[in-house]
């Protein structure tokens, strides 16, 4: 398989590409990193239906793309499900969600196609109904109010087992995920927080993040996970330059700095969890419904919650939680850590 393409710059104009062409499609994202993910996908399935089956599938003309059909993609999932038979539970469940994202990739594309009239039928109209079960493995649980309380004290003051990671392991760990839970972002905003996206305003602690689309969203943080993240600042990123990651590898955290991963994230997570005597599956993802699914409880209003996630529709916000009442004016601030997470990280 060959590498991610470079993705498209936003300048390029129709001109310089045929607009039926997946980088045409990507010019409509501001983000490179998504344009580079729709590229990857699109790639490696054309690749794979090519070496697997091959269908000389490719989007340089209206012919290529006409050999994209629902027989295609069914054969291209069950080859991927026989070979899952042969993997272990943890790296099945990797594939399975990289072919969700796959499914999900190939679905945005082919709409497009629809609505410019390039495709007569979607190819992935029936499909995605028929594979929903993809999303029952690759969705997350969100926990209770008492595994919250568990998961915190667990990162915040019980002792790891003696083969654990280095203390810098562990406080990079207790920060992350105080910021995951209490913040709700996205793995990806918390991977892509730079130093100089941490802002001290009259308010307290905001942090610029950088929202799916390219837009920007700067919340603000809770005080508990505000004093967190600069006690982490002070320990172990005193004197880097503002433009570095904000949090990069625990290993690193002396010498030359390297963000953390998505997937070294999912690691920390799903391991906390895990060590702490959880039996849930829980994502970082998993903590951002977690959050939405207790402020909702503790009365905070749909619309609150919605900003405070940086959805661009409340019927996104729907999809974590029921029903919302009371008013409030900030949705972080207002959170009583005491009823959120059952003790005050203060007290000893």
């Amino acid at each position: 398989m060959s590498q991610h393409p470079a993705p498209p710059s936003r300048r390029q104009t129709s001109e310089a590409m045929a607009p039926w062409t997946m980088a045409a499609f990507c010019l409509r994202y501001r983000s490179a990193h998504t344009r580079r993910a729709y590229l990857g996908d699109w790639q490696r399935f054309c690749e794979q239906c090519q070496q697997l089956f091959g269908v000389a599938l490719h989007d340089l003309s209206i012919e290529g793309l006409s050999l994209w059909s629902e027989d295609v993609v069914l054969a291209w999932l069950r080859w991927h499900e026989r070979a899952d038979t042969t993997c272990d539970a943890r790296t099945r469940a990797g594939r399975l969600a990289s072919r969700r994202r796959v499914l999900a990739s190939l679905s945005a594309y082919s709409r497009y196609l629809i609505r410019r009239r390039f495709l007569q039928n979607n190819p992935m109209t029936e499909l995605l109904a028929l594979h929903s079960g993809f999303a029952q493995h690759e969705r997350s649980e969100a926990l209770n109010e008492t595994e919250m309380q568990t998961l915190l004290k667990f990162v915040s003051s019980a002792p790891h087992p003696k083969a654990a990671r280095s203390k810098a392991r562990r406080d990079l760990t207790e920060v992350v995920i105080w910021t995951l839970l209490t913040i709700g972002m996205r793995v990806s905003e918390l991977t892509g927080l730079r130093i100089q996206d941490v802002l001290e305003t009259p308010e307290g602690m905001r942090l610029v993040l950088t929202l799916k689309g390219g837009h920007a969203h700067d919340p603000l943080v809770h005080p508990h996970t505000a004093e967190k993240i600069r006690n982490y600042l002070r320990s172990y990123r005193s004197g880097a330059a503002a433009t570095e990651p904000l949090f990069v590898r625990a290993q690193q955290v002396k010498g030359s700095p390297r963000r953390m991963s998505q997937y070294g994230i999912y690691r920390m997570v799903t391991e906390s969890v895990q060590q702490a005597g959880i039996a849930k599956r829980i994502s970082p993802h998993g903590l951002r419904a977690t959050l939405a699914t207790t402020l909702v409880r503790q009365g905070i209003p749909l619309a609150h919650i919605r900003d405070l996630l940086g959805h661009s529709s409340i019927q996104t916000t729907s999809i974590y939680v029921k029903r919302a009442t009371a008013l409030t004016e900030s949705a972080t601030l207002q959170m009583d850590t005491n009823q959120l997470f059952g003790y005050d990280p203060k007290d000893p």
